[in-house]
């Protein structure tokens, strides 16, 4: 049994995740494992003990609670700041995934700290400066340019990382610099017709490199379903078979929890309906191949790796979301109303219109129609010109 060692005074007990067998997770008795099984303790007579909790800093905390109660001891919790770095990554991305929360871009931080703090030599967490981080920040984090979106929103994850330590009696106070930079709002790049037909029949090409029939299918029908619905791959990948209502959608949005109807062409309900599945429940959220649930995570990761291949291989540089861009800049480009496409999309109006804003008609429509008035009110027809005696002319009046 490996678990946890924790020590009150004399005394010492391991705490270890006591599985169901129903868990998914049983196979591993580590002290890091990701499971909602109860954390017990065991002590050196053979004695076990349920702490009642299935967080791993929440069940050590009642572990030394229990243990000072039984030995009549006062219980001293780990000093402030001398946290080993990589047990908290593993506990903050653990209780992250147990509430349900979105980790990739959490592991990604978590990884990129912890492989920083290991090439520094530090080791604890109350040996990380601030002074530090903004030197790591400013040369060691390489993104396109220094206003990248992608750069504000990583600082802000390894942000939160430092105040959930924080709120964990962890660390006293985030040692992580506020943001000051400016963030650009930048222009979306649809993927065009041609470039999304190229994409499809790239699919194809995937047989040389060992897909089999029902991936490709899989895959050309994804990318079908992105196209026309203007789904983001997580709610493309996650839609239950029971989401479907004849041809329209009803669903909810993974990152924005707002719910969102959009129809769909016959034919392409047609494909959804006949595509095969392990899973019942679902059109692309298949199993593994032991008979076990995949995680919601993995089974993103995996598809997102399969439209890196499907890109490369039609030799785009691009990703799943700019087939999100391509649906609503279709609609937006053909005169449907912004809160039409913000329905279809899971989104608000503002967001549509702030995201798309080259691409709203109406916002163009609006804009022309104020400069005619105003041309009207200093005596100019509608497209600008002088009017005199009844008749337009060429020559502005200059007043």
């Amino acid at each position: 049994m490996r678990g946890r060692k924790i020590v009150v005074g004399e005394t010492s007990v391991t705490l270890y995740a006591r599985h169901k067998k129903t868990c998914p997770e049983k196979a591993d008795n580590s002290g890091t494992v990701n499971c909602k099984c109860i954390r017990w303790m065991q002590h050196k007579d053979g004695k076990r003990q349920s702490t009642g909790q299935w967080v791993w800093t929440k069940a050590e905390e009642e572990a030394r609670r229990l243990i000072a109660q039984r030995e009549g001891v006062v219980a001293s919790p780990p000093k402030v700041g001398t946290y080993s770095i990589e047990r908290a990554i593993d506990e903050w991305v653990a209780e992250r995934d147990s509430e349900g929360l979105h980790n990739a871009k959490a592991i990604h931080i978590g990884k990129k700290l912890l492989a920083w703090c290991r090439e520094s030599g530090i080791e604890n967490l109350g040996q990380i400066q601030k002074q530090a981080l903004r030197v790591w920040r400013t040369e060691k984090w390489k993104y396109r340019t220094g206003d990248s979106c992608s750069l504000k929103c990583h600082w802000s994850v390894l942000s939160s990382f430092f105040n959930w330590c924080v709120d964990g009696d962890l660390l006293e106070a985030n040692p992580c610099p506020r943001w000051k930079g400016r963030i650009k709002q930048r222009r979306v790049v649809p993927l065009t017709p041609a470039q999304i037909d190229a994409t499809e029949a790239a699919v194809e090409k995937m047989q040389a490199h060992g897909w089999t029939d029902e991936r490709r299918l899989k895959m050309r029908t994804l990318i079908q379903l992105m196209r026309w619905s203007g789904m983001a791959i997580r709610d493309a990948v996650c839609l239950p078979r029971a989401d479907v209502w004849g041809q329209l959608i009803k669903s909810e949005r993974h990152k924005t929890g707002k719910r969102f109807s959009v129809p769909l062409p016959e034919w392409l309900v047609n494909l959804l309906v006949a595509l095969p599945n392990d899973d019942p429940g679902y059109f692309f959220w298949f199993r593994c191949t032991d008979g076990r649930n995949q995680k919601e995570n993995s089974i993103v990761a995996l598809y997102g790796n399969w439209f890196k291949q499907v890109f490369e291989a039609a030799g785009i540089r691009g990703h799943s979301h700019q087939l999100r861009h391509s649906f609503a800049t279709h609609h937006l480009a053909r005169g449907v109303r912004v809160e039409r496409v913000a329905e279809w999309m899971g989104d608000s109006p503002a967001e549509v219109r702030r995201t798309y804003e080259h691409w709203v008609d109406e916002r163009t429509e609006m804009s022309e129609q104020a400069m005619r008035e105003s041309w009207a009110a200093m005596g100019l027809d509608s497209v600008g010109n002088p009017i005199t005696d009844g008749a337009p002319t060429n020559k502005p009046r200059v007043q």
